[in-house]
């Protein structure tokens, strides 16, 4: 698998490797650190410690619906900023269209309605894996900082997978789909 993925990378245009490096890797990491740092900060500023589980709801943060909520809105918003800045830099000519083919399922769509699709597929995929691992673990909470600090890691990890996929598929849109 490593050795496709790298394959797949080296086979990319150069424009399009170093596009992806320095928005979709890098500024996207910034960005997403500080976002997801804020928005943590806020949602339990006050308090020193989340619990683990509850029922969501203004002034009741925990862990398991704030994270499943950030693999959900996570790709969509992204998505829709991602798609936007390539689609600016292809219409301009500083980025030339990708020749490659998307899966069908996300080709030729919107910004908001791909980012849904990739937002529902990225927690059905990862919210039932997280949820074993922490029932797993046995924790009841975990000390505000250290949410903190979990949220901007997880904006970052889960940016450094969703983004350079988002920024292709936006590269190719017009291309054939799968």
């Amino acid at each position: 698998m490593v050795s496709t993925t790298l394959r797949r990378w080296h086979e990319l245009p150069a424009d399009h490797r170093r596009w992806i490096v320095i928005n979709a890797l890098l500024i996207t990491a910034v960005v997403n650190l500080a976002i997801n740092g804020f928005l943590a900060w806020m949602s339990v500023r006050g308090h020193t410690n989340v619990p683990i589980w509850g029922l969501p709801g203004p002034g009741k943060t925990n862990v398991v619906t704030d994270t499943v909520g950030t693999f959900f809105f996570l790709p969509l918003f992204t998505c829709v900023m991602c798609t936007t800045s390539v689609w600016a830099q292809v219409r301009s000519g500083r980025l030339p269209r990708l020749e490659a083919a998307i899966p069908r399922q996300l080709a030729r769509r919107g910004r908001v309605r791909r980012g849904a699709v990739l937002g529902a597929s990225t927690a059905a995929i990862l919210a039932p894996l997280f949820i074993v691992i922490i029932a797993a673990a046995g924790l009841a909470s975990v000390s505000a900082t250290g949410f903190v600090l979990y949220k901007m890691a997880l904006g970052v990890l889960l940016g450094l997978v969703v983004t350079p996929l988002i920024a292709i598929m936006a590269m190719a849109d017009g291309a054939p789909a799968m």
